[in-house]
């Protein structure tokens, strides 16, 4: 039997308890690795057994993880983390788009970013079904004003697969994207204060 140790601890405070990786699931690896290199000898046989079990890439279902977060600032240690993947995939982009420029190359590599650390927990997702299991993707969180912007990126990452959730700004106008596609997009929406100018646009249908 496994030894208990500090991972463990918030998964026994409740069975309804979620354990979320926040950052993408691609990077796992060198993070346990980096984690391990920089411990103390005395403490370095304490994560040696529980890491692996945080989220276990050869078992997702089994992990202590139950969800991911894969938001656009966090995904560029992905992208170095999977560069067999990522440098021709990059490559071919810049030769099918020739006039692309940085922001319209970056979105399309996270969008693969998506697509991939979405199937590393999918596992999770089919054997909870359906109700763990998810990575978290977000609207571009440069424009939360521009509502244009959000309504076509929410989509698009949905699309990814079906375990994405979709993290939006507590704006009015992010309040306003999840009204319009709920049900048929999954949101989580970042904290907002409850302000009166705001009202109306909550009330909006």
């Amino acid at each position: 039997m496994n030894k208990p140790s500090v991972v463990d601890h918030p998964a026994a405070l409740n069975p309804e308890t979620e354990i979320w990786w926040d950052s993408s699931p691609l990077v796992f690896g060198n993070s346990k690795f980096r984690m391990l290199e920089e411990a103390q000898p005395a403490s370095r046989a304490d994560l040696e057994e529980p890491l692996p079990r945080l989220f276990n890439e050869d078992d997702p279902a089994s992990s202590l993880v139950c969800g991911v977060t894969t938001n656009p600032p966090m995904s560029l240690p992905a992208i170095e983390a999977k560069s067999d993947i990522f440098a021709p995939f990059i490559h071919e982009l810049s030769r099918d788009l020739p006039y692309a420029d940085a922001k319209v190359l970056f979105w399309r590599a996270y969008l693969k970013v998506v697509r991939l650390g979405s199937a590393a927990v999918m596992l999770i997702w089919e054997t909870s079904n359906h109700r763990l299991g998810d990575l978290s993707a977000q609207v571009d969180p440069r424009f939360t004003f521009n509502e244009e912007l959000m309504f076509s990126q929410a989509p698009e990452l949905a699309a990814q697969s079906p375990n994405v959730m979709i993290t939006c700004p507590g704006t009015r106008e992010g309040i306003r994207l999840i009204q319009a596609l709920i049900p048929s997009v999954l949101f989580r929406p970042l904290s907002s204060r409850v302000d009166p100018d705001c009202m109306p646009a909550w009330a909006q249908p």
